[in-house]
């Protein structure tokens, strides 16, 4: 029925070599140190927010920067984060408050306690899209 076989042809020839790994040909993640932000950040929820108050970006960044951490939407702004960002807690509030009237988050007020922010997004929009693939060449 078949052809007999020999443990010889099966062997690998001498010659043979193991391919190796080259240095800089398999692509390896670039370590960031320090703290950085979580991405991807939604851009049109960025320029939205810019827009609200003078420091409304920057409570907006610090809001994406504790969303990273904490692996949730639902965040309470940290002190140390504002102070970072040289917010002060006045100007907290008012960005909070024309943030919610644009629609960019929602908050749960417990008296005596930090705001429970909600970050929202368009629902359009989503964390894994591309903002360019909803946009059609002209």
């Amino acid at each position: 029925m078949g052809e007999h076989v020999t443990i010889e042809e099966l062997q690998i020839p001498p010659d043979f070599l193991v391919p190796q790994n080259r240095k800089g040909t398999q692509k390896t993640k670039q370590r960031i140190n320090g703290r950085f932000i979580k991405g991807p950040l939604p851009w049109d929820w960025l320029c939205r927010a810019a827009a609200l108050t003078e420091k409304s970006l920057h409570v907006g960044l610090g809001l994406w920067f504790i969303s990273g951490l904490r692996k949730s939407l639902t965040v309470k702004m940290q002190k140390r984060v504002l102070s970072e960002l040289q917010v002060s807690r006045r100007s907290f509030y008012k960005a909070v408050d024309r943030m919610v009237e644009a629609g960019l988050v929602s908050v749960t007020r417990n008296p005596g306690q930090t705001y429970v922010i909600t970050l929202l997004l368009d629902e359009n929009e989503t964390l894994n899209s591309h903002p360019l693939d909803s946009q059609t060449n002209n």
